[in-house]
């Protein structure tokens, strides 16, 4: 869920108001981050959990990543997953925000356009 948002949809809505020459630029600009977020950042992901030699049969989820990371790395890998799920999370719910209160702007101007 943490990788691409696992189809809740809110990058369409970002690509679409996005003000370009042309439009097929920012799509394929949306193609390329998906695949980057998918492919390449899961399967490293992966490649560490597989690869590392800690025994992580009790683990699930992201502490399993964060103590596969901490295999590989050292306590830096468990700090480095800490600090990317963090600043992930937080600019996610930063970006949501600034969506909702334009939408939120854009219904109570259109009501206000019209009841002129």
């Amino acid at each position: 869920m943490f990788s691409n948002e696992a189809g809740m949809g809110s990058t369409p809505h970002a690509h679409a108001v996005a003000k370009v020459k042309n439009p097929e630029e920012q799509g394929h600009v949306a193609i390329v981050t998906v695949f980057i977020d998918t492919f390449v950042i899961l399967t490293l992901s992966a490649l560490v959990i597989l690869t590392t030699q800690k025994d992580l049969s009790n683990f699930t989820g992201i502490s399993l990543t964060q103590k596969a990371f901490e295999g590989a790395l050292g306590n830096f890998g468990g700090i480095f997953i800490a600090a990317a799920l963090f600043f992930s999370l937080h600019f996610q719910q930063l970006s949501d925000g600034i969506s909702l209160e334009k939408q939120i702007l854009n219904i109570y101007l259109e009501k206000a356009i019209f009841n002129l």
